[in-house]
């Protein structure tokens, strides 16, 4: 869409909290969370046991990624007001705190897992991801909770309310509550306890990372196959490589010259010292006597 940014490479938001050891993964390379760091489209937030991490974004939300987490910006489109056009942040696993600006009413903002997707607008709430369940708190506002799964089948939104709670297991449709489970509540991160606070105008932005090493091609592997939904995102993330700049194959000059190219070009000059003797004047005849 004319006008839009977030295009690879473009910045996007800037880390703006950091606790603890993290990762940033882009286009094959695995670099340092740090604040300061800006945040591009198709890069991996992989955050360690005891870290947390916090990203502000420049249409104005705040997505908090809290340990063992893996937050996976997808689709992040923003208009030249710098409001959303169209944003898709994939939370692969961990636990995920968000707060969304205001979004118009032809944008889309989601937060997709591997087994659902939640439609939000001007939004808080907290999901939590792992292989089997999805749990999610609805904290502020109104969310649309659309059901993905193995089965083609259509299956109809739910809608949820500030203060309701959803769970949903693997192969099962999801179940509704007005309240969190007390299991939900009991295992939340201390730091999700209290209302993320914005940091931006205090973090110097433009920080260039520290690149820590390359992604294997067997991690690149495993993020796919642990992550079906979301395999064309992260094949570009992780198995992109620098653009190749592609080798001039016209021969250089003064280059070596195979056998056979060699003799052949030897063959043609002989052929064309034999036709440019036989063209030349005949010189004065010596026995001819002189007038």
């Amino acid at each position: 869409m004319t006008g839009s940014t977030g295009a690879l490479g473009a910045g996007i938001g800037v880390i703006t909290e950091i606790e603890g050891a993290s990762e940033l993964i882009r286009f094959g390379e695995v670099f340092a969370v740090a604040s300061g760091v800006e945040i591009q489209q198709g890069d991996l937030i992989r955050t360690k046991s005891n870290a947390s991490a916090q990203l502000e974004m420049d249409d104005g939300s705040i997505l908090n990624a809290a340990q063992s987490s893996e937050l996976l910006i997808s689709d992040y489109q923003l208009a030249p007001d710098q409001s959303v056009e169209r944003a898709v942040v994939g939370l692969l696993s961990g636990w995920l705190r968000f707060v969304t600006a205001a979004i118009g009413p032809k944008a889309r903002y989601e937060i997709a897992t591997r087994t659902a997707t939640i439609g939000i607008r001007g939004t808080e709430g907290i999901v939590r991801e792992d292989s089997e369940t999805i749990a999610f708190q609805l904290i502020e506002g109104q969310v649309d909770v659309s059901e993905a799964g193995e089965s083609t089948e259509a299956l109809p939104a739910l809608r949820l309310r500030a203060g309701e709670f959803y769970r949903r297991t693997r192969g099962k449709r999801g179940i509704r509550t007005k309240m969190p489970e007390a299991a939900f509540r009991a295992s939340l991160p201390a730091r999700f306890k209290r209302r993320p606070k914005r940091q931006k105008g205090k973090t110097l932005r433009g920080r260039k990372p520290k690149k820590l090493r390359a992604l294997s091609a067997g991690e690149s592997q495993d993020l796919v196959a642990e992550h079906p939904r979301f395999r064309t995102r992260l094949l570009g993330n992780a198995r992109r490589g620098k653009p190749t700049i592609q080798k001039d194959k016209r021969p250089r000059r003064g280059a070596a010259k195979s056998p056979a190219k060699a003799a052949s070009s030897r063959t043609k000059k002989q052929i064309r010292r034999v036709d440019n003797s036989a063209k030349q004047p005949k010189g004065r005849n010596k026995n001819r006597p002189n007038r």
